[in-house]
């Protein structure tokens, strides 16, 4: 899994001073969290996104290689 930015950023200060994890526990947890709310959608909520509608198998099937190539454009930013 990839390292976030607020946990870089953590590590690196950790690495000047050791105490700085529990000085500003609850601080880094908001940026965690604030982090994690702006990461925006997940794999599974644009596959549903991009699903929904599509009941028959008649309509999927074209459906799910223009999925998988949207998919491997983001991932490979």
């Amino acid at each position: 899994m990839k390292q976030s930015a607020v946990e870089f950023l953590v590590e690196l200060l950790n690495n000047l001073n050791d105490n700085f994890n529990l000085a500003f526990k609850d601080e880094i947890e908001q940026a965690k969290e604030m982090e994690k709310q702006q990461q925006g959608y997940s794999e599974e909520d644009i596959k549903h996104a991009f699903f929904s509608g599509c009941y028959s198998e008649r309509k999927i099937k074209p459906r799910i290689k223009c999925y998988e190539e949207f998919i491997e454009q983001f991932k490979n930013k």
